[in-house]
C-alpha cells in the first residue's frame, strides 16, 4: 500500500451494516504497464450468494478498463469452484496450472487472464 496510486490501483472494501462482507483489489504496479494484478478477492461466508462477488469483480475490471489496462491477471488454486466460476463469468480464461508446496499442503496453483 506504501506504493498506492489512484490511477492504478484499487482497494474496496465491502461493509454490510458495519461488518466487513468482502474486498477485492487492483495491482497496477506491474512490470508490464499495460497489465495489472487482481488481488485479495474474498467475500465473507455470512454474505456469499448475494451477488457481492459479482459486484466487487464488475467494479475492479471497470476500474482496470478506465486505467487503460489491456490485461488483468489472477493467481488462485484448484478448489475454488464458485470464485472460478465468478472469474470466467467476467471473462477470464486458464492459462497456466502447476502443482506447489504452500501452507503445509501441494496445491494445484492457477493463473487466469482477461485481455481488455
Amino acid at each position: 500500500m506504501k506504493d498506492f496510486r489512484e490511477d492504478r490501483d484499487l482497494l474496496v472494501v465491502a461493509l454490510v451494516n458495519g461488518r466487513f462482507a468482502g474486498s477485492i483489489a487492483v495491482n497496477g504496479q506491474l512490470d508490464a504497464v499495460d497489465e495489472a494484478r487482481l488481488r485479495w478477492f474474498i467475500v465473507h461466508p455470512d454474505f456469499q450468494g448475494l451477488g457481492l462477488g459479482l459486484k466487487l469483480i464488475e467494479l475492479a475490471m471497470d476500474f482496470s478498463r478506465r486505467a487503460g489496462f489491456r490485461k488483468v491477471i489472477l493467481w488462485t488454486f484448484q478448489g475454488l469452484s464458485t470464485a472460478r466460476r465468478l472469474y470466467e463469468g467476467a471473462g477470464f480464461c486458464l492459462t497456466e496450472q502447476h502443482q506447489v508446496r504452500q501452507w503445509g499442503n501441494t496445491i494445484v496453483e492457477q493463473k487466469f487472464e482477461l485481455d481488455l
